[in-house]
């Protein structure tokens, strides 16, 4: 029952990273970013 949960809150972190970036890179932050540390 325990690694259910486990299971559900990765995907749920995931999905939040996944929409952080895409925000990010609506606004233009993610660019910056890659240009600061030169990737």
């Amino acid at each position: 029952m325990a690694a259910d949960f486990s299971e559900l809150d990765s995907e749920m972190i995931k999905e939040k990273q996944h929409s952080g970036i895409k925000l990010g890179k609506q606004n233009g932050n993610i660019e910056e970013e890659l240009k600061k540390y030169r990737f």
